[in-house]
C-alpha cells in the first residue's frame, strides 16, 4: 500500500521538476524527466528544506542513466529531493539544481 501523507514543491522559475511517484513505509520513488545532452543524474536528500542533504554538493546518489529511483530507509518524518544531471565526464553538472525539491512524509 502506497501512503503518501503529502506532497510539496518549492519551485522556481525556468526549471524542471521531479514528481514522488510513490513508494512504501520508509521509501520514496524519485521520477524526473530527460535533460538534453545528460549522460546520468544525481539524486539528493535529506531532511532540511533547501540542504544541507545528506550528500554533499556534487557528490549525490549516482543513479545512472535513468529516469526514476528509489530511496530506501527513510525514517518517518518529511523528506525532500533533488535531482541535478551531468554531462559524458560525469564531472560537469549540467545546470545544476536544474530541477527543483520535492518533498514527502514518510511514514
Amino acid at each position: 500500500m502506497i501512503n503518501i501523507a503529502a506532497i510539496a514543491v518549492i519551485s522556481s522559475p525556468n526549471r524542471r521538476q521531479p514528481l514522488i511517484i510513490g513508494g512504501s513505509a520508509g521509501q520514496a520513488i524519485v521520477a524526473w524527466d530527460v535533460v538534453s545532452g545528460a549522460s546520468g543524474y544525481k539524486v539528493y536528500w535529506g531532511q532540511t528544506s533547501g540542504g544541507p542533504y545528506l550528500q554533499a554538493e556534487g557528490a549525490g546518489y549516482d543513479a545512472g542513466n535513468v529516469l526514476e529511483y528509489t530511496v530506501s530507509g527513510l525514517a518517518a518524518g518529511t523528506w525532500y529531493f533533488k535531482v541535478t544531471s551531468y554531462g559524458p565526464d560525469a564531472l560537469s553538472e549540467i545546470g545544476l539544481d536544474f530541477v527543483d525539491q520535492v518533498s514527502k512524509l514518510v511514514t
